[in-house]
């Protein structure tokens, strides 16, 4: 069977999409014929200069914006590209579409567009926003999406592409939600997490061009690297209250073995010619023996590959286990910091404290790898106070981190515990019980959307002045050395 899969802004430009490649990887394993499109990247190109700012963390967040979306991004945007993406699509002629979608409503311009275009054709939808814990009804099956892949997709886009094969209509399998033939939803009910994740198929890059991804971002703002992304492991072991992302897995944290991680990397790096892997799980180091493990194996291959990826602050990240991770190729942490108030690190259930952010920190900058972290400006319970706390940390602290921080403004994200519960967390409600997930307030109005986004542009203000890592110690021996 032929089968397009694509990806849809707004996702990052820094490398190819891993869904839609471990999708390609397990259908063609299948034996299908699958073709992959990553339209985020191509319309980042397209668009005009002004316009792809649109596609940087700072900006980023306007896509979910829902009326900024309608009046400013689609028509500047996405209209102008949608034809373009549907007569890419339809000249491979293929019986099944899969669209990667996100909160921003690209992929449903899309999918309404095909159907159109097509009517015959067989659209399914999947994605972090299709997730059974969300139960969001714009994600449900329509006349539009002929199906929905709820949660993991593998295993479940391949079930339900089987059932297409041998009946001629998508079944409901676990895992997916399907239009029978009165038009009415049916749930394949919730399907059995995958515990051993060394038996899923590897990634298949194949289609997507690597030279055109570039970093918009971070320390190699206006770069072109190649970069693969990758994961080691599924789920989070922490249980942090604004966050949303280890409910999507299940709860459960997984990981691949050591052994089969170094594998899948070596195999990588041999058919794409990369030696850089993005590590985009939730939490590279939730099993800090496994974490060693892969070190010894890395070490001993020594191929000179080099990984990064976003890790939880943790004690156990001593000089020793540090300088085995260097050796072994690994190069960045992106922590989670969100603030240096210990009240509230306490408050979100973060596990750690600020001494120990602090020695962490310090410790990496010992031996010479590079750090980043994200900060949240109006958590719940944050104050002036806290906020300045924040500040003077990172001041202090500074030395030991790569380039300015990514910051945003707290927002409840529908299915994380301070939006179900957000009278708990001083949070006001409507007559609903409920509070608006973007523009929220706290009971006492000293946390408003307002003073969030206030607090997060004094933080770029301040951060754009300071110097940062490599830089700033650079200054610092430059200033010794004079005065010496």
């Amino acid at each position: 069977m032929k089968i397009v899969l694509v990806s849809v802004p707004l996702i990052t430009t820094r490398f190819p999409p891993l869904s839609i490649a471990l999708l390609a990887g397990q259908l063609k394993n299948d034996g299908h014929e699958v073709k992959c499109f990553d339209f985020n990247i191509e319309t980042y190109h397209a668009v005009s200069e002004d316009l792809k700012e649109y596609w940087t963390y700072y900006k980023g967040f306007q896509w979910m914006d829902n009326s900024h979306f309608r009046d400013y991004i689609y028509p500047n945007i996405i209209e102008k590209n949608l034809i373009s993406w549907a007569t890419k699509i339809l000249r491979e002629n293929p019986r099944v579409v899969g669209i990667s979608v996100n909160e921003a409503p690209s992929g449903k311009h899309l999918a309404r567009l095909l159907k159109k275009l097509n009517p015959t054709i067989k659209i399914v939808i999947g994605g972090p926003r299709c997730s059974k814990i969300y139960d969001d009804k714009t994600f449900y099956p329509s006349q539009i999406n002929d199906a929905v892949v709820h949660n993991e997709g593998e295993l479940t886009l391949s079930e339900l592409v089987k059932s297409l094969d041998n009946t001629g209509r998508f079944q409901p399998v676990p895992g997916a939600s399907v239009l029978d033939e009165k038009g009415e939803i049916v749930y394949g009910g919730l399907r059995d997490r995958q515990m051993d994740l060394d038996l899923m198929a590897y990634p298949d890059f194949d289609d997507f061009n690597l030279k055109l991804y570039i970093d918009v971002d971070t320390i190699h703002h206006g770069e072109y690297h190649t970069c693969l992304p990758f994961y080691t492991s599924r789920g989070c072991p922490a249980r942090c209250n604004f966050c949303m992302d280890y409910k999507m897995w299940d709860v459960y944290y997984r990981q691949k073995s050591p052994k089969r991680i170094a594998d899948e990397m070596l195999y990588l790096a041999d058919r794409y010619n990369v030696k850089e892997f993005h590590l985009v799980e939730l939490i590279f180091n939730g099993h800090h023996k496994k974490m060693l493990e892969l070190c010894d194996y890395l070490i001993e291959a020594n191929q000179g590959i080099n990984f990064f990826g976003h890790g939880r602050i943790d004690p156990r990240l001593d000089v020793e286990s540090l300088s085995k991770l260097k050796k072994a190729g690994f190069r960045w942490f992106i922590f989670g910091l969100e603030t240096a108030s210990n009240k509230l690190l306490k408050n979100m259930r973060k596990g750690y404290s600020k001494d120990t952010a602090s020695r962490v920190l310090k410790n990496m900058g010992e031996i010479g790898l590079s750090c980043s972290v994200n900060l949240i400006t109006g958590l719940p319970g944050e104050t002036w106070h806290d906020f300045y706390e924040t500040i003077h940390f990172l001041y202090e602290h500074r030395q030991y981190i790569s380039g300015i921080p990514a910051i945003s403004e707290c927002v409840l994200i529908s299915g994380t515990d301070i939006a179900l519960s957000p009278e708990k967390f001083g949070i006001a409600v409507g007559p609903d019980g409920k509070a608006d997930s973007y523009n929220w307030k706290s009971v006492d109005g000293t946390n408003t959307l307002e003073i969030r986004l206030n607090r997060k542009e004094i933080l770029f203000a301040l951060f754009r002045e300071w110097k940062w890592g490599e830089e700033l110690k650079k200054e610092m021996e430059k200033k010794l050395g004079e005065t010496a």
